[in-house]
């Protein structure tokens, strides 16, 4: 299934930094690393089976199976990366174009995740990508 993350801003609206498919895996690594409370919260968009480990139980599967430490490390690695192609593109794109590119890139996300959850994750209200959606679809601006 597909999930997202995301944090409640201090007005309640829900941010969503995050989205996970079929065996990718997602926590609130600052919290799960220091063991403090979580501040970013997870929700499923889809039906899942999830696998979830606490602290002191992935650390006891690395030291028994050291392997598993380079996985956990692509796992990151592609979190990073991601984190920060985004916020670069925030940054250096038009709102049209960062739409564009993430729809072009990921196109299984675009058409799975709602449109109210996809326009928290790119930083624009909902009617607005509904407006970017309605102007592709008429032959509008590609990129």
């Amino acid at each position: 299934g597909c999930m997202r993350m995301f944090f409640l801003t201090e007005n309640g609206t829900e941010q969503t930094i995050q989205f996970a498919l079929e065996n990718w895996w997602m926590t609130d690594i600052e919290a799960f690393n220091k063991g403090k409370k979580a501040t970013l919260s997870v929700q499923t968009i889809e039906a899942c089976e999830l696998l979830a480990i606490d602290r002191p139980s992935l650390e006891k599967l690395l030291t028994i199976h050291p392997d598993m430490e380079r996985y956990f490390r692509m796992i990151y690695e592609r979190a990073y990366s991601a984190s920060l192609s985004r916020v670069r593109y925030i940054f250096q794109l038009s709102k049209e174009d960062f739409y564009h590119h993430f729809s072009t890139t990921y196109p299984e996300f675009v058409q799975r995740i709602p449109q109210k959850i996809m326009a928290s994750f790119l930083g624009f209200t909902p009617e607005y990508l509904s407006g970017l959606r309605g102007k592709r679809g008429k032959g509008g601006k590609k990129g």
